[in-house]
């Protein structure tokens, strides 16, 4: 990328910002590629932080709610039931659970190989997660797979997916249903809700499971609650007492 190219590039992103418009994306897609390529200047884009970090920390639904939600969707069509289920108990986008393919199932580990989005100049077709399947999910899909050796797990389409959660939202959760894009992506978002609070928003944890990266959850469900955070330090600070700890002994002197 010559200089006047680059220029551009940088051209376009701050007439994008001008006009109001998040750079935050495009500064980081710009980033990526230049520094795939090997050209240094990438590294110096500042992408700085997302005017949408946080946006998804409210969207939060009981699990008490999710499981009607999903007995409701398993009483019309059992498939797109265990396809929404799949989704959320393993985090994998609809993409992806769409084409999770029997073949990459390792039977004995109760795991499954998919091919979820990642950074497009470094996993073009995907990067490969290896994702567990918990033991409910598996007896589920091992009904629905029966004598099958290959191709994909669902067959479902997105349309009557996409009609059936959007459905089951305004049904159990009509106050955040208008808020809600994409319906599908809903059971993508839940996996991280509960997990995070689960492991202690453990960040690192939830990424590497529901194939994420620390960033963008940060990103997407920003810090833990105030009150978790006051917990934590109720919990886990230590009390130091100066009789019993002196600071020499802290130096280890």
């Amino acid at each position: 990328m010559g200089n006047s190219t680059f220029s551009k590039a940088v051209s376009v992103g701050n007439k994008l910002k001008d006009r109001g418009i998040d750079t935050n994306a495009y500064k980081r897609a710009l980033k990526d590629f230049l520094t795939s390529k090997g050209i240094v200047i990438g590294k110096k884009i500042a992408v700085g932080t997302s005017k949408s970090k946080g946006k998804l920390s409210k969207l939060f639904v009981e699990r008490p709610i999710i499981d009607e939600m999903l007995e409701w969707i398993k009483s019309i069509d059992f498939e797109a039931y265990l396809c929404d289920d799949f989704m959320l108990k393993t985090g994998t986008r609809l993409t992806a659970s769409l084409k999770a393919l029997i073949e990459n199932i390792n039977f004995e580990q109760h795991t499954i190989r998919v091919y979820d989005k990642g950074r497009h100049s470094l996993y073009p077709e995907g990067k490969e997660w290896e994702k567990y399947i918990p033991l409910k999910l598996w007896q589920n899909l091992m009904k629905l797979i029966r004598n099958r050796k290959s191709g994909k797990i669902f067959n479902i389409s997105i349309v009557e997916l996409s009609n059936l959660n959007r459905e089951a939202l305004k049904r159990f959760v009509p106050e955040l249903e208008p808020k809600i894009e994409m319906p599908n992506h809903f059971w993508r978002h839940m996996f991280f809700q509960h997990m995070l609070r689960v492991t202690d928003w453990n960040y690192a944890v939830c990424a590497e499971w529901g194939g994420s990266t620390v960033a963008s959850l940060q990103e997407s469900y920003s810090r833990p609650p105030e009150a978790v955070v006051r917990e934590w330090g109720l919990k886990y600070m230590p009390t130091l007492e100066a009789s019993e700890i002196m600071p020499i002994q802290i130096l280890g002197v």
